[in-house]
C-alpha cells in the first residue's frame, strides 16, 4: 500500500484480518466500542464528523495516517472492530479503555497492529458527554501539533484535561454561581 493513498483509509476485510499498513510516523484511529453510545451520534452528525475527519487525514500529510473504523458495507462505524482495537490497546499499553466511554479518537505512535516499542505512546481521546465543539476543537488541537511535529503526549493530555474541565465549568455553571454565592456569603458573615 502506498502512502499517497486517499486518506482516510477504511478498513477492508482481508482473509479474514484487519490491515493497517506499518510505514506511518503515526496514526489515528476513530472508533465506537459500543452501538447504544452511537445514538447520540446521529446519522447526521457522524456524517459531519466523517467530513471533518477526512479533512484531518489529507491535512496531517502522507507520512501520518488517519482511518475511520468504518463497516465494509456500510457508514456505520464497525463497533466491533473498534472493540477489538480497545482490547489490544489496553493490553498493549495498559489504558483504559471501557467500551461505555467512547467513541473514541486515538493518537498512536505505532501501528495499531503491532506491539509497540518502549518509546512508542498512545493517546485516549473518548468522546462521552463532549459537544461537538470540544470534539471540534480536539481535532484542530491535535491537527495543528502534528503539521507543526511537535507532538507531545502531555500536550495533547493537558488540552483534554482543559477541555474537559471547561465542560464541566459550562455543564455546572448554575450550581457553581449558588456554591460561589454561598461562600461569599459565609466569608462575609465571619468577618461581621
Amino acid at each position: 500500500m502506498k502512502k499517497n493513498m486517499n486518506i482516510p483509509i477504511y478498513l477492508d476485510r482481508i482473509e479474514g484480518e484487519y490491515s493497517i499498513p506499518d510505514s506511518f510516523n503515526s496514526y489515528t484511529l476513530f472508533f465506537a466500542t459500543s452501538y447504544e453510545l452511537n445514538k447520540p451520534f446521529d446519522k447526521k452528525y457522524l456524517k459531519k464528523m466523517n467530513k471533518q475527519f477526512k479533512s484531518f487525514g489529507k491535512s496531517i500529510g502522507e507520512n501520518h495516517l488517519a482511518v475511520w473504523v468504518k463497516n465494509i458495507d456500510s457508514d456505520d462505524l464497525n463497533v466491533d472492530l473498534g472493540k477489538t482495537y480497545a482490547d489490544r490497546l489496553h493490553r498493549w499499553y495498559n489504558s483504559e479503555l471501557s467500551f461505555y466511554d467512547g467513541p473514541y479518537l486515538i493518537f498512536m505512535s505505532n501501528t495499531p497492529d503491532a506491539i509497540p516499542r518502549s518509546d512508542d505512546f498512545l493517546v485516549v481521546i473518548s468522546f462521552k458527554n463532549k459537544k461537538p465543539e470540544a470534539i471540534t476543537e480536539i481535532i484542530e488541537y491535535l491537527e495543528a501539533t502534528i503539521r507543526r511535529d511537535e507532538i507531545s503526549k502531555y500536550k495533547i493530555q493537558t488540552k483534554l484535561y482543559w477541555l474537559d474541565f471547561e465542560t464541566f465549568l459550562v455543564e455546572n455553571k448554575e450550581s457553581l454561581k449558588t456554591i460561589g454565592k454561598e461562600i461569599i456569603i459565609k466569608v462575609i458573615e465571619k468577618r461581621l
